[in-house]
């Protein structure tokens, strides 16, 4: 099996409900080839601990202290039912949602016309992080940004058995390391910087 993040050799790590995760030799990812739809619980389900005008404040605080720019346009990838969307409109900032259920899709974005892209708990979501990580570079303007909200194996250290993260219910097919965030910002030409444990800036 090999990892979805660098492509070198995995090995069977952990069972959670029936499916396997595997995590990388090279960058130490783990992940799961597929997730059962049967298995799946929570959707786009917003939790008020993480999704409330104080912490979209904060992540827009923290978003126009890493562009050195003006930030015209914006992007919520993995927009769920809408809040920072709304929030961000409200307050005049011009943002748009793009979800699996979205009628706008990435390859529709223009190139370099964003100044920012906002994605929390979305990472750890994504089959393929590459894919998604070059169009962003393509759709960013030079010295754009994507704000990062995710939890790594490693930061701090996990036993994967009872971490309740690792689990296909909630749909988390890939949770990254330190290393594979690394790796996967330098292969798609992102400067990365780490703000906690749980917020990361990539950097076009």
């Amino acid at each position: 099996m090999n990892c979805p993040v660098c492509d070198a050799r995995a090995v069977l790590a952990v069972y959670k409900r029936h499916h396997p995760y595997f995590q990388c030799f090279q960058c130490g990812a783990v992940f799961t080839p597929a997730i059962d739809p049967a298995v799946l619980v929570t959707e786009n389900d917003n939790p008020a601990g993480r999704n409330n005008n104080k912490q979209f404040f904060a992540r827009l605080i923290c978003i126009l202290a890493e562009v050195k720019q003006s930030v015209k346009e914006s992007i919520d990838f993995g927009c769920g039912h809408g809040g920072y969307v709304d929030y961000l409109n409200r307050n005049n900032w011009h943002c748009r949602g793009i979800d699996v259920d979205t009628k706008l899709q990435l390859p529709a974005v223009a190139t370099s016309s964003i100044d920012a892209i906002n994605m929390v708990e979305v990472l750890e979501h994504l089959s393929d992080p590459a894919a998604i990580f070059y169009q962003f570079h393509r759709v960013l303007r030079p010295g754009g940004i994507v704000y990062v909200e995710t939890s790594l194996v490693d930061c701090p250290y996990r036993n994967l058995e009872s971490w309740e993260y690792l689990d296909p219910a909630i749909g988390h097919r890939c949770v990254h390391s330190t290393k594979s965030l690394a790796y996967l910002a330098e292969h798609t030409g992102f400067d990365l910087k780490r703000i906690n444990d749980n917020v990361w800036i990539f950097k076009k």
